[in-house]
Parts: structure tokens; sequence; C-alpha cells
């Protein structure tokens, strides 16, 4: 039987934590930036680098992206992503603020009902 060293197995296991790990945060921003430029007037690449932007805890760059999603026409995403990320940061009110405003609209939104439930709990 063939014995296999330590140290080949230990790099197979950190090369295989880095391809599960997905890309790093710089490598996704930049792949992200990149699809904006190319689609200016796309709002769904804006709305992909916001919701990223979220994820790391960057708010401020996540919220002009979605000023930026609602002048280009969809205010209703913003609002809804705005209430989720408002959710995620405890200020509650805003979160519901902003929900309302598309429950306003779309009394029946499901993902608007949910995010606008999670904030009383």
């Amino acid at each position: 039987m063939m014995k296999i060293p330590f140290f080949t197995i230990l790099v197979f296991l950190l090369l295989g934590a880095d391809a599960v790990a997905g890309p790093s945060s710089s490598h996704l921003l930049n792949y992200l930036n990149k699809q904006v430029a190319e689609q200016a007037d796309n709002p769904l690449p804006i709305l992909r680098r916001a919701n990223a932007y979220a994820e790391m805890g960057e708010w401020d760059h996540a919220f002009e992206d979605l000023a930026v999603v609602e002048k280009l026409g969809q205010p209703l995403t913003a609002a809804l992503a705005r209430g989720g990320y408002f959710s995620q940061l405890k200020k509650n009110d805003k979160a519901i603020a902003e929900l309302n405003k598309v429950l306003g609209v779309q009394p029946d939104n499901y993902r608007a009902l949910v995010k606008r439930a999670d904030t009383f709990l």
C-alpha cells in the first residue's frame, strides 16, 4: 500500500477549502464592477454588487448602489432590498417603511411580507 505524505494531504485540503469558499471579496467585486461597467443601464448587476457589499458589511456602498437601481426605474426592487438591509442592521422602523412601500403597490409580494414579518421577530 502506498503511503501519502501528510504535507500532500494538507495541500489538497487547503486547495479544496479555497475552491469551496469561492472567490475572494476583491475578486468578486472586480467581477461585479466589470459587469456594471459593461451594463451601466441594467439594474441587475448593480443590485448584485449592492448585495455583495451588504454581505461584506460595506453598507454605504450597498445603499449607494440601491439609489442607482432606483434611478434606473426599479424603485420597488430598491425598496425591497433596502428593507432587507435595514432589517439586518436592526433598524426596524426604516425596514418596515421601505417594505411598506413595496406592499403599498404589491400587497401580495411574498418577499416583502416575509421580510416585514422578520422585523417583528
